[in-house]
C-alpha cells in the first residue's frame, strides 16, 4: 500500500496545502525536497519551467491509488471510536477532493455522503480480507458452507449481505438484508460498530445493543462477540462495579469487656 497520508506522518494533513507540499514516490515531501529524474534541484518546477505532462503525474498518482485502495492509509486499529475515525479519514478525503477537483468528478459520493462512502470502504476491505474464500465460492459459484448459512448476496457495491426469513415483512432493506460483518475477534472495525451501538444506546445490556446491531449489521456469534465488547466498557465498570466488601470485625478491646467499679 502506498504511503498517501498517514497518521503517523511528521506533518500534519492541513499543513500540506499552506506549506506547498508535493506528492512524490508513494508519500508526502516538501517541495523543496523533491529532485528531478537527473537528480538536480526541484528549482524549476516552483518556477514553472517544468513539462506540463509531468506535473500532471502524482495528481493522476492520487487518483488511481484512491480508486484502487481508498483506504488512505488511515489505521482503523489507531482509533477506539468509530465516529472519531470516521471524522479524522472525511477531513483527509475533503482535503484531497480540495486540492485535486479531478478526484471529485471521479467520486461523486465524496461530496456528498464523504461519511457513508468511507464506512463503505472499510466494509469492504473487512470483508475481502476476512471473507476472501467467500467471494471466490460467489464468483465460481461452488459451494460454501457460510454462503448456505447465511444465504449471502452481494449487493452493487460488493459487499455481503445476510438473507433472512423477512423478505415479505414490511421493514426496511437494512433489517431484511444486514451487512455481514467479520468476528470481533479478528475485526477491529466490528469491535467498534459494537462499542458505537452500545454508546448510542445508552450503555444498555447485551441483548439491547445486539437488537440495534442487528438492524444494519450481522455479527457471526453476536451475543458473545456484544459481551466480550461492553464489558471492558469504562463508563460501564465505573456505575456497575459493586462496593468494596465489608472489613472483618477486629475484638472488642479489654476495657469495654470489664465491668466499671
Amino acid at each position: 500500500m502506498c504511503h498517501l497520508l498517514s497518521t503517523r506522518l511528521i506533518w500534519h494533513a492541513a499543513d500540506v496545502a499552506s506549506k506547498n507540499y508535493w506528492y512524490h514516490g508513494g508519500k508526502i515531501q516538501p517541495s523543496s525536497a523533491v529532485t528531478n529524474h537527473d537528480g538536480h534541484n526541484n528549482h524549476r518546477r516552483r518556477h514553472g519551467q517544468m513539462d506540463p505532462t509531468k506535473q500532471e503525474e502524482p495528481i493522476l498518482n492520487i487518483i488511481q491509488i484512491v480508486e484502487k485502495n481508498p483506504l488512505l492509509n488511515i489505521r482503523i486499529e489507531d482509533y477506539n471510536s468509530l465516529n472519531k475515525f470516521i471524522k479524522i479519514a472525511t477531513i483527509v478525503l475533503r482535503f484531497l477532493i480540495k486540492r485535486i477537483p479531478k478526484l471529485a468528478t471521479r467520486l461523486p459520493e465524496a461530496i456528498n455522503q464523504p461519511r457513508t462512502l468511507i464506512l463503505q470502504w472499510y466494509l469492504q476491505w473487512e470483508q475481502k480480507e476476512h471473507y476472501a474464500d467467500v467471494f471466490n465460492a460467489l464468483e465460481t459459484q461452488k459451494f460454501h458452507l457460510i454462503i448456505k448459512k447465511f444465504r449471502l448476496v452481494t449487493d452493487q457495491h460488493n459487499l455481503l449481505h445476510c438473507c433472512g426469513r423477512f423478505e415479505f415483512r414490511p421493514v426496511p432493506d437494512t433489517i431484511k438484508y444486514p451487512i455481514l460483518l467479520p468476528s470481533s475477534k479478528t475485526s477491529h472495525l466490528t469491535k467498534l460498530i459494537i462499542a458505537q451501538a452500545h454508546e448510542n444506546n445508552f450503555h444498555t445490556g447485551t441483548n439491547h445493543t445486539l437488537t440495534t446491531i442487528w438492524k444494519q449489521y450481522w455479527i457471526p456469534c453476536g451475543h458473545a462477540a456484544v459481551y466480550n465488547v461492553i464489558r471492558k466498557c469504562n463508563s460501564c465498570e465505573r456505575y456497575t462495579t459493586r462496593p468494596y466488601s465489608q472489613p472483618q470485625e477486629s475484638n472488642l478491646p479489654e476495657f469495654r469487656l470489664t465491668p466499671h467499679q
